[in-house]
């Protein structure tokens, strides 16, 4: 198990690569070595950032916890070890299964130089700690060249990160390495970074003195780290604070710089001594910290908190006036729905009787035109008898002419019969 931090843009990433693919040589692997874990790339590191997605946002809960953010650190650590903020701590470990979990991982977050000792009520051990220091000025440059801020502001964040990271009295061992010694491969420091692996990994595997050499690292450092391309953008920035940022902060920046290189080099660095390089800078850049071009202290943000939080407070009284309104619409709303629900009980027993009066009236169609049908009939059958009588009359009237015409015949015959 292994941390990796710096103040931002100091080589973070490069350094977590470098770690993880040396591991990843000798066979001990990553339990964190999932893409559905792991940062994606962006430009600003498209390599990748080899840091966990529950890393970092266990750091920024831990952050927002005191109103702060990565950008605006706290100027006084907190009381980790106090019952609430213990109780918080606690409570973010379901979120890092992972890293309690006892298999071996390597995980990388520029805020752990804040919240590191935070991470031993979390995990509930010690996590030991390798750190890459980098030249201030080079940090503000390139932060001003991703994230806008002033030189002097970048320094101070410099400041902060580095007197956080190296001037605690703590338990957990940390092995810091200067990112510049990483530009050429005569100044790689192979052999002391050998060590130090050969150290922290050896309670993790047998015969880590044969596996970890200075050879392979030496491999995996061209592998990983592509000299002047890789320092090329970043380096541009160096001499940024030149006319835009106080003299003073800059001489100071570069004087404590110098100082910790040396301790460095020297094997002497520790809480006391990074603490006496560093004082001198931070009372230049701190001492009026809202002199500081685009600074944002803890208090300014627990203000603008304060401030969202009224307009949210303001913005759900609202809401909920309104939400008040459409209750009481919704209750007009549904006094009509009920009144217009008996109208359709109503309409419905109305449709119900038209539909029986209908059938009704259906009955009484279907009885008059059979009573009709019967009429026509009867009216065809007179109608036919009418003809027979019609035609019985002629019949008659023509036998009773036949039968005048006889009658005269015969009256003539008489007459005949009697002038004999």
């Amino acid at each position: 198990m292994l941390f990796v931090t710096g103040c931002h843009r100091s080589g973070t990433s490069f350094i977590a690569h470098l770690l993880r693919s040396v591991a990843d040589r000798i066979g001990l692997g990553n339990a964190l070595d999932s893409e559905s874990l792991l940062l994606p790339p962006t430009f600003d590191n498209q390599i990748g950032y080899f840091e966990s997605r529950s890393l970092m946002a266990a750091n920024d809960k831990i952050l927002d916890l005191f109103c702060c953010r990565w950008d605006a650190p706290w100027l006084q650590a907190p009381d980790f070890t106090a019952d609430p903020v213990r109780r918080f701590l606690v409570g973010l470990r379901p979120a890092l299964s992972a890293h309690a979990a006892g298999d071996f991982w390597i995980d990388k977050d520029p805020r752990l130089c804040l919240t590191r000792e935070a991470f031993r009520h979390i995990l509930s051990r010690e996590i030991p700690v390798v750190a890459i220091l980098r030249n201030p000025l080079e940090v503000a440059g390139s932060l001003h060249c991703r994230d806008g801020f002033p030189v002097e502001r970048g320094i101070a964040l410099w400041a902060l990160y580095n007197f956080e990271l190296l001037c605690k009295d703590s338990s957990v061992p940390k092995h810091c390495f200067d990112y510049a010694d990483f530009d050429s491969p005569d100044t790689w420091p192979l052999q002391r970074l050998c060590h130090v692996l050969q150290s922290l990994w050896g309670p993790w595997m047998d015969h880590a003195d044969s596996l970890i050499t200075s050879e392979l690292l030496g491999e995996v450092v061209t592998e990983a780290f592509h000299g002047s391309l890789n320092r090329q953008r970043l380096n541009t920035m160096a001499d940024l604070g030149a006319g835009v940022c106080p003299s003073v902060v800059i001489q100071s920046a570069e004087t404590a710089w110098k100082r910790l290189k040396e301790l460095m080099w020297l094997d002497q660095l520790s809480p006391l001594t990074a603490r006496e390089a560093l004082a001198p800078l931070l009372m230049t850049v701190l001492a009026q910290p809202q002199q500081i071009r685009g600074w944002v202290s803890p208090v300014d943000l627990a203000r603008q908190r304060h401030v969202e939080l009224h307009e949210m407070k303001r913005t759900l009284a609202e809401k909920s006036r309104h939400c008040d309104n459409l209750g009481h619409k919704i209750e007009e709303l549904g006094e009509r729905s009920a009144s217009l629900q008996d109208r359709v009980v109503d309409l419905e027993s109305s449709l119900l009787q038209v539909r029986d009066v209908n059938q009704r009236l259906m009955a009484s169609l279907s009885q008059v035109k059979t009573r009709s049908e019967n009429r026509r009939e009867r009216i065809r059958g007179l109608q036919a008898k009418l003809s027979w009588n019609r035609a019985a009359v002629v019949s008659l009237k023509a036998m009773l002419q036949d039968s005048l015409m006889l009658l005269d015949r015969l009256r003539g015959l008489l007459g005949i019969s009697r002038l004999r």
